[in-house]
């Protein structure tokens, strides 16, 4: 998890402040599942954008590589 803050773009010299995280399970069945959770209740910026890309791909970047059955 990610507390941040960013200025406001709304409301100069004011910082907004988010949440960024990723909860995950792992199913009875064996599959992974994601939640890709950004809180922020105004103002929403790049920033925002920015971070939810790069807890992507830090996921992407876990995950152990996909083995093709023939």
């Amino acid at each position: 998890m990610i507390d941040y803050s960013v200025d406001s773009s709304t409301a100069p010299g004011s910082p907004t402040k988010g949440t960024v995280y990723i909860r995950g399970i792992k199913t009875a069945q064996g599959y992974d599942q994601y939640r890709f959770v950004l809180e922020k209740n105004v103002d929403f910026s790049q920033l925002d954008a920015d971070l939810m890309i790069a807890a992507v791909e830090e996921m992407v970047r876990q995950l152990p590589p996909q083995v093709e059955q023939k």
